[in-house]
């Protein structure tokens, strides 16, 4: 590239995997300036492995460092206390606190309601000819299984689903207008005031459910209300957000590639494998970000402290050098650590449901759905620098292959 990196350059964004090889291969420090910020952007598996696991890595140039353009309202305050946004020890604190709600045993124990879920809702749409992915899964059963969690009245959900994209804008490396601010402002508070009022009208325990745990802890004088709000609002975004965006990738990837379709309907104990493979193929998250305390050298380049690092998570997982044939879409891949979840004390911490919702859904979609195509003149994209989904994803059910 002979022009300066633009990250939010349309041209980049809408052939993805063409622009991250071109950055791996000819400019793996690519720097460039994001929403005033001198930045570097790292596209390789190795250095983005490097950074994610080093002891200097953090989320602020400094302590309590934060964005000019994030302003000073409600959406400013999501960002800042929001779990992704954190550095020890108030992360580790959280972590600590959320971390029994999923471990192996709690997200076994979680398994005897998503599964009859996943079944309802998939009873529901088994007869259609025609699907939209999104608005009748994706918008389904993440939400269901959010409101389960959270002890969200399914009635009140739509409230809260109508809002994600634009509370979620606040996260994003994208350039925010004055205007986008306000909108994720607004939102912001939606879900503050919701789950103020959750929090007051909660009956449960913390043995019973997550809220009764979050509240425990305030209560202990372990968080403030503050945090748990926030953490509520985390948990819902990544509970419904991710798992819809990893619904309709899922879906998209098994109809370009019907032989691995064939070969999970076949054998449907691949589909932890095929989970996977799905959020490493096509990750729901393109990019996170740190800044380091003191220089990293990798390979010849220095990063410097203050620089903020933009890691391509997505680019990493199509990275030649540690994936075999990245653009193809295999089950029987070797080479099974991604970067879909992130990396080091930021890996996901909801990554087992997000697995357990995946191992479900695709065998259950399979055995209703074993012949279909994608219905691309019916298929929408929004092309989010962080973010990038399907707005609606349509498929036509086959009578055979």
């Amino acid at each position: 590239m002979t022009t300066p990196l633009d990250l939010n350059d349309p041209t980049f964004l809408t052939n993805r995997r063409a622009s991250y090889r071109t950055l791996r291969r000819t400019m793996p420090f690519a720097e460039t300036e994001l929403n005033g910020e001198k930045t570097v952007v790292l596209t390789r598996f190795q250095d983005l492995d490097a950074i994610l696991r080093h002891r200097q890595a953090v989320m602020h140039p400094s302590p309590g460092q934060f964005p000019a353009y994030i302003g000073t309202g409600p959406a400013a305050r999501f960002y800042r206390s929001s779990l992704p946004s954190l550095d020890a020890p108030e992360h580790t604190k959280l972590r600590r606190i959320l971390s029994p709600a999923f471990n192996p045993q709690a997200v076994a124990r979680m398994e005897a309601w998503v599964a009859p879920i996943i079944e309802r809702r998939l009873n529901d749409v088994e007869h259609k000819p025609v699907l939209d992915i999104v608005q009748q899964l994706g918008d389904t059963i993440p939400v269901d299984v959010a409101c389960r969690l959270l002890n969200i009245p399914r009635g009140e959900a739509a409230l809260l689903a109508a809002r994600v994209n634009e509370i979620i804008s606040i996260l994003s490396q994208a350039q925010m207008s004055v205007e986008q601010v306000t909108i994720a402002d607004a939102a912001a508070q939606v879900y503050y005031d919701y789950f103020g009022d959750l929090m007051d009208n909660h009956r449960g325990s913390p043995e019973e459910d997550f809220v009764g745990l979050l509240i425990k802890a305030q209560r202990d004088g372990e968080l403030s209300r503050d945090h748990v709000c926030t953490v509520l609002i985390d948990v819902f975004l990544a509970s419904y957000h991710t798992t819809m965006v990893s619904f309709s990738n899922a879906i998209h990837a098994l109809a370009r590639f019907p032989e691995q379709r064939k070969a999970l309907s076949a054998d449907p104990s691949l589909a932890s494998r095929a989970w996977d493979e799905v959020l490493r193929y096509d990750s729901p998250v393109h990019f996170r970000h740190r800044y380091v305390r003191e220089p990293v050298l990798l390979d010849d380049y220095t990063v410097e402290p203050g620089v903020k690092i933009m890691l391509a998570l997505a680019s990493a997982n199509w990275d030649e050098s540690a994936f075999q044939q990245p653009d193809a879409f295999e089950l029987a891949r070797k080479e099974t650590r991604h970067m879909a979840f992130g990396g080091g004390g930021h890996f996901c911490l909801g990554s087992p449901l997000s697995r357990l919702e995946g191992k479900l859904f695709l065998p259950g979609f399979l055995k209703r759905f074993p012949h279909f195509r994608v219905v691309p003149e019916q298929s929408r994209r929004n092309e989010n620098l962080t973010f990038p989904y399907f707005e609606k994803l349509c498929i036509e059910v086959l009578a055979s292959g």
